[in-house]
């Protein structure tokens, strides 16, 4: 009997994971086919999509609505969001034993933070560095409003490969073992959406006075409570608690499990 209940387990777990990989690949095919969509209509016209102050063409509230809606979804804490984006809550927080008996962080957790910081310090110079070089682009004439909207559709559409494919973020600067307990792992909406901060309107500031609210929460968690962020305090973010899921080491064999019939 046990031995049934055990398979049962197994074939259940195998399903899930399937599902999820199914669920990756159409997030990632959604974003994508949504950056193409303004791909194709920035070849043919792309004076409509100038985001800035009250635009002319519908089609740029649709898009702000459809980004302001992804924004304000991860403020609810649904069970399925990934477990990276979660550690921050209070609800997510379980301590390991460990740190239950002495609710302190040592000078190996001190350590740590410090290099996870670091990376974190290195990979928002990446980003940041090269959304400023197209900010120095804008402001010289060379490119316009719809070309910072782009920007945006690219780094929309490029989140979600970072999350299900590959993640060049944690392979050179983070240093991370997955995005579980990646450190700026919540500061992808921000990432999206910055680019259109220079462009002053009601669609790009709303997108970015609340992608900076969510961040902003994000970073009170990691300096409050940073032992959220750490798996040798919270027990939560180790492998063995993990549904393996968005598991790194599986990425390679993403396509074959989504579509895996054993």
């Amino acid at each position: 009997m046990s031995n049934k209940s055990s398979k049962m387990n197994k074939n259940k777990d195998k399903k899930s994971k399937r599902a999820f990989h199914r669920g990756n690949l159409f997030l990632l095919f959604l974003r994508f086919a949504f950056a193409c969509y303004f791909l194709g209509i920035y070849l043919t016209n792309k004076e409509i999509l100038d985001i800035g102050g009250f635009p002319e063409w519908k089609g740029m509230y649709v898009a702000g609505g459809i980004l302001l809606a992804v924004i304000l979804i991860r403020f609810i804490p649904f069970r399925f969001w990934e477990k990276g984006s979660k550690k921050f809550r209070k609800s997510e927080f379980i301590p390991t034993p460990e740190y239950r008996s002495d609710p302190h962080l040592s000078a190996e957790h001190l350590k740590k933070l410090r290099s996870v910081n670091k990376g974190m310090f290195f990979a928002l110079a990446f980003y940041f560095g090269i959304t400023a070089i197209f900010f120095v682009l804008y402001f010289i004439g060379l490119i316009g409003a719809p070309e910072i909207f782009m920007l945006t559709m690219l780094y929309f559409a490029g989140d979600r490969f970072f999350i299900g494919v590959f993640c060049p973020l944690r392979t050179w600067f983070l240093k991370n073992k997955c995005c579980t307990d990646c450190r700026i792992f919540n500061w992808d909406m921000l990432m999206i959406v910055f680019p259109l901060i220079i462009i002053p309107g009601v669609i790009s500031w709303t997108l970015c006075v609340v992608a900076i609210i969510y961040t902003f929460l994000w970073e009170i968690s990691a300096h409050l409570h940073p032992e959220r962020f750490l798996e040798e305090t919270n027990l939560s973010l180790k492998c063995e608690k993990c549904p393996k899921t968005n598991c790194p080491k599986k990425r390679r064999q993403l396509f074959k499990n989504a579509f895996s019939k054993e």
